[in-house]
């Protein structure tokens, strides 16, 4: 028959147990919250690509149908496309296309952050399932000695 001694040292030691279980626990589960969140950070970054992309398709065609205005405006005025009219032309594609393109690097610089908080993530994640780990470990070795040792304390014998 276990006397009250050996029962309060089980119930130490369980309860020990099961507060390792709660750091592990609680280490997977932030792991998968972290992972959840990279995930969700690569496709910001997938999405912020994509609008750019359309952004800058966007730009191009607005640019193209003004030029083309502007062509239909010179010919019905009797200007040549020579010389001065072609030049602003040239000169307007050259500006939309600088537009389009600072509008394609303005979405790589959203989706670089959005890879970089992905990253950070996906390493936090991991450092916290370790911590997890690494607490469960900490907590029984922790609770075994406490428990052996007030065991000890009060004139128990092994287990």
């Amino acid at each position: 028959m276990c006397t009250g001694l050996e029962i309060a040292a089980a119930a130490a030691l369980v309860g020990g147990a099961t507060s390792a279980f709660g750091a592990y626990s609680g280490g997977k589960a932030a792991k998968k919250a972290a992972d959840y969140n990279s995930a969700v950070q690569r496709n910001n970054a997938i999405m912020a690509r994509n609008k750019a992309e359309f952004d800058a398709n966007r730009q191009r065609s607005a640019s193209a149908l003004q030029r083309d205005q502007a062509r239909v405006a010179f010919a019905k005025g009797g200007v040549e496309l020579e010389g001065t009219p072609l030049l602003v032309l040239e000169q307007s594609a050259q500006v939309a296309e600088l537009d389009a393109q600072s509008i394609l690097y303005g979405g790589s610089i959203s989706a670089a952050g959005y890879e970089a908080q992905a990253n950070l993530s996906t390493i936090e994640g991991a450092n916290q399932a370790q911590a997890g780990v690494f607490g469960a470990g900490s907590t029984l070795l922790t609770g075994g000695a406490t428990t052996y040792t007030g065991y000890k304390a009060a004139g128990g014998t092994y287990l």
